[in-house]
């Protein structure tokens, strides 16, 4: 069939009503009856587009938005709403040209902008509740916002707001602008309850922001994030939980002295995720610690190094102590405990996966998870063994080579170097460890009835190791801790000859020395006590570029830039004051409306080029040639190592 060339686009509208008209009568309009090629470019289109658009365009004034933010406050007006929302897509989509060609509307100042931004992300989550008639409802829930009758009225003005807003969460970049923008959209995430495909792209978004390395707008998109899985009807908490854990593991692939404040902040987050609904965190708990699990039983059954450095990587360590950390602030839940013996037959695998030197301070960090776990659920865990087998160790019978390596940071490595294995400064720092950890692991059953039989071995190690070491103040270190558990024995013997029960009488047991055990006031308890804060000062008289870590968090429900937003939130209440809200809004839009065209999204926190080497691989950086000789459950010397 010959194509027909219209020069014009009239031409080609007329055309078309023509053929419409001649084929109204069969009911059916082929579209092949018709082949057509617009001679005029698409270009000349769309210049002549922009001609039309330009002329219809007129400048939004200070008096228009103060008159349509009247008349929305005043009457839930949709009319005013239609307009301010025209004039607020037009805001978020600042710097994107395609979208200014299509708009009706232009934005003359700055200080229109503030305006505008501001009334509508403070006030249209109260606008809107007004126009579905909920505003007199004291708790709105999601069921509520579904069942309105008036949501197909308002359907398309929300759904504008909403997909807006989350243009506008893509597009920020500063951090004062996204920290408020982000606590007064925490407010309309009931609104998102008829839209499950917003909610998806809300929560994907704010977990970017979430993973971000802007430090201002990540307790803020914590809180968006746990709002989204309280308010939200299922699967939103599933989601969030899945996505929080997610981003966790994206940035725990690499640790270092600038990552380690946001990964414990990311941590804390998790663990306070999951205390909001314990059936959902059981189910998403189970697969992170059966993946974690299905790893190790790869590594033992393969023995091959990538195997190795599969679960020797710091992706699973830090995964590993963030399942400690979450079972252990939820031990008084019932539903998590079922989780607490596989989780701690996975850390113990894997201390024992490669047992040699140069793993000791992944080692270390297994250990101290076992212990808070441990002692979190009041359950116990042999780690005994696991500190005396690091004092058998035969380099410590001998006398250190002076200068022979610096002190690594063990915090920072999961692996020294054989260079780090002969100094002084590297072996001081294990055994300090080890026997603050062992101090630590016996005093939690110092009270016990049984602790004479507990601590008879630990004892006999420990006289043997002051005995064969040629080092003076490794000796001194042990035998104190050997006097203080001598006199920890006695106290309990003395105290087991006065009772009148059998151990059949398990209620009986379980209360022996429970008053004195809180009061700490057993001898090991208070030697226990005396070695933690000689700990602190150690770690206080480390270098000054060596990280230090808050233990305790709190929330902080604002946008500052401190290091308190680093903690670990959901402690303090999330009231928040409008007067100081208001001064923070102004401030945050005082300055240049949005990024300039094509200025670059945020990067996360961490993200390396996809060419960049695995996670595991950082484990061998800066290690000599030599490969390790690995043993079953056996610690091996410097010298078994070697090929």
């Amino acid at each position: 069939m010959k194509a027909i060339v219209f020069p014009d686009v009239s031409l080609l509208s007329a055309a078309l009503q023509l053929l419409l008209s001649q084929q109204i009568n069969t009911g059916v309009v082929s579209c092949c009856r018709l082949q057509v090629c617009l001679s005029c470019s698409f270009s000349r289109m769309q210049y002549s587009s922009e001609r039309v658009y330009a002329g219809q365009q007129k400048h939004v004034s200070r008096a228009m938005v103060e008159a349509w933010c009247n008349a929305a406050k005043a009457n839930a007006s949709p009319a005013a709403m239609h307009k301010l929302l025209q004039a607020y897509r037009l805001a978020c989509h600042y710097g994107d040209t395609e979208e200014q060609v299509h708009e009706t509307m232009k934005i003359s100042s700055s200080a229109v902008f503030n305006k505008l931004m501001l009334f509508v992300l403070k006030e249209g989550n109260h606008i809107f509740l007004r126009m579905l008639s909920l505003d007199e409802l004291t708790t709105v829930t999601a069921r509520d916002v579904q069942r309105s009758k008036r949501m197909k009225k308002v359907e398309g003005l929300l759904k504008s707001f909403l997909g807006n807003s989350l243009h506008l969460l893509g597009q920020m970049t500063d951090s004062a602008m996204l920290s408020f923008t982000l606590r007064r959209l925490r407010a309309s995430v009931i609104l998102l309850a008829p839209f499950v495909k917003l909610q998806r792209k809300f929560l994907r978004q704010v977990l970017t922001i979430f993973g971000g390395a802007d430090k201002a707008p990540r307790l803020q998109a914590l809180l968006f994030i746990r709002h989204m899985a309280a308010m939200l009807p299922p699967p939103a908490l599933e989601l969030a939980l899945k996505g929080v854990y997610r981003s966790f593991v994206q940035n725990a692939k690499f640790v270092n002295a600038a990552s380690v404040p946001h990964i414990h902040f990311m941590a804390s987050c998790v663990v306070e995720m999951f205390g909001l609904d314990m059936a959902a965190s059981y189910q998403q708990a189970f697969t992170g610690i059966r993946q974690l699990a299905v790893l190790l039983r790869g590594a033992l059954a393969m023995r091959t190094k990538d195997a190795f450095r599969e679960v020797y990587c710091w992706q699973t360590v830090n995964c590993l102590e963030l399942w400690a950390k979450v079972l252990a602030a939820h031990a008084d839940k019932q539903e998590l405990r079922p989780l607490v013996y596989p989780l701690t037959q996975v850390l113990l695998g894997t201390v024992r996966l490669v047992p040699t030197p140069r793993y000791f301070p992944l080692r270390l960090r297994c250990i101290r998870a076992l212990l808070g776990l441990g002692k979190a659920v009041g359950q116990f865990i042999p780690l005994s063994p696991l500190l005396l087998e690091m004092l058998q160790w035969g380099e410590l019978s001998k006398r250190p080579q002076a200068g022979a390596g610096g002190m690594p940071d063990l915090a920072l490595q999961l692996r020294v170097s054989k260079n780090a294995l002969r100094s002084p400064a590297f072996q001081e720092e294990v055994v300090s460890q080890v026997i603050e950890l062992l101090a630590e692991h016996l005093s939690q059953w110092s009270c016990s009835i049984a602790f004479p039989e507990l601590a008879h071995l630990p004892l006999l190690h420990l006289r043997k190791f002051g005995k064969q070491c040629k080092v003076e103040r490794f000796r001194t270190s042990s035998r104190a801790l050997a006097d203080a558990l001598e006199r920890n024995m006695a106290f309990i013997s003395q105290r087991r000859q006065q009772v009148d029960f059998s151990p059949k009488d398990t209620a009986q047991v379980n209360t022996f020395l429970q008053t004195e055990s809180a009061a700490k006031q057993a001898p090991l308890q208070k030697y226990a006590l005396v070695l933690r804060e000689k700990a602190v000062q150690r770690r206080a008289m480390q270098s000054s570029d060596e990280l230090s870590v808050p233990r305790k968090a709190s929330l902080i429900d604002g946008a500052s830039d401190s290091e308190e937003e680093e903690q670990a939130p959901m402690k303090q209440s999330e009231r928040e004051n409008d007067a100081q809200e208001a001064d923070e809004g102004q401030a945050a839009f005082e300055g240049s409306l949005l990024p300039a065209k094509g200025k670059g999204k945020r990067k996360a926190a961490g993200k390396q080029s996809s060419k960049s080497r695995p996670a595991a691989d950082a484990l061998s950086a800066g290690d000599d040639d030599q490969e390790d000789v690995l043993q079953d459950y056996e610690l091996s010397d410097d010298s078994d190592m070697e090929d």
